[in-house]
């Protein structure tokens, strides 16, 4: 009887080298990406839901404030209670409205491109931002430099994009 040897790995073997070797992997990427590249993406979709929530209340809610106000690092609808005449353009010291996002904690800076350099967006009561007769972006970037883009176009739509607008 002639008895075979088998000279390569097992399936199970193989199994555990491609799981051992995504763990491996998914812990460099996360050294070499950093964190901040995450931190970017999540304030991403903090700043699109508090984009969408101004928008959303200056659609149900006429005659109020529906400015959206961004500084260096953080983001808010100036108090939605104003009527809109009377709209700041400074950061209001509560920021306990659930628009604010504060991009500080993790170190991503915010920049807004709209027409006439202003650091605002008002939404009329149909969505429609006043300051973009074309479209508005808002960057996003984290400390590796990575940078996300919120495009707002003339109609109201609001949606990230990971090149520019």
């Amino acid at each position: 009887m002639l008895s075979r040897h088998n000279h390569g790995f097992t399936l199970v073997e193989l199994i555990t080298i491609v799981i051992l070797l995504g763990i491996v992997s998914a812990y460099a990427s996360s050294r070499f990406f950093g964190k901040s590249s995450f931190d970017a993406q999540l304030i991403e979709q903090e700043v699109l839901s508090s984009l969408r929530l101004t928008q959303l209340r200056s659609m149900n809610r006429s005659g109020f404030c529906g400015r959206w106000l961004i500084s260096s690092n953080q983001v808010i609808q100036v108090s939605p209670t104003l009527s809109a005449g009377s709209c700041s353009t400074t950061l209001p010291t509560d920021t306990s409205d659930s628009s604010y996002v504060n991009g500080q904690e993790a170190n991503v800076q915010l920049s807004l491109e709209a027409d006439g350099n202003v650091n605002f967006i008002d939404f009329d009561t149909l969505g429609r931002p006043e300051q973009c007769s074309s479209d508005c972006t808002v960057t996003l970037t984290g400390q590796s430099g990575v940078q996300r883009f919120i495009c707002i176009n003339a109609q109201g739509g609001i949606y990230a994009n990971a090149s520019s607008c």
